[in-house]
């Protein structure tokens, strides 16, 4: 455990944790609060889309040979009259 806490990452997690929770605080005491928002937004954003843009072609892919699968089936269904 006392290795755990002296690690880099343990630091790391602990100096993200303290940023995250000091800036909202200083930047809502300055009546900033807004620009944060934006900033965060704006950082965000590309992220979010890419994301967005990676699930609709899985989705696109499996739903393709879901489809694919179905008409096989069908095919077969009817070969077998």
């Amino acid at each position: 455990m006392r290795d755990f806490l002296k690690s880099n990452f343990f630091s790391t997690v602990v100096i993200i944790a303290l940023i995250m929770a000091i800036f909202p605080t200083v930047f809502g005491v300055m009546g900033l609060s807004g620009a944060l928002k934006d900033v965060v937004n704006v950082v965000l954003s590309p992220v979010q889309k890419v994301f967005t843009y990676c699930t609709d072609a899985v989705d696109g892919f499996t739903s393709f040979y879901t489809e694919f699968d179905r008409i096989v089936e069908e095919i077969m269904h009817s070969a077998r009259r």
